[in-house]
């Protein structure tokens, strides 16, 4: 811009603008460029969660019937 308009201060001025502008606009063109235009973008497959089978070693307690209590402490074998 120094070049252009011949003064030093304007183009200076100009280059620390240009600092600040040029980060912010990427970043502006990337969330609009992913959230509307999608082109180009490779979309995955959404995967099944993984699911473990927890095998218990001791029935869980049941409810109790009325009038009768239950123990719910563990059994040593």
């Amino acid at each position: 811009m120094w070049w252009v308009t011949g003064n030093i201060k304007f183009g200076a001025a100009f280059g620390v603008v240009e600092l600040v502008y040029k980060p912010l606009q990427y970043y502006i063109h990337e969330r609009v460029w992913y959230r509307f235009i999608k082109f180009g973008l490779i979309e995955e497959k959404k995967k099944k969660p993984i699911t473990k089978v927890i095998k218990e070693t001791e029935p869980l307690p049941q409810k109790p019937q009325r009038g009768k209590r239950l123990s719910y402490s563990k059994k040593t074998v």
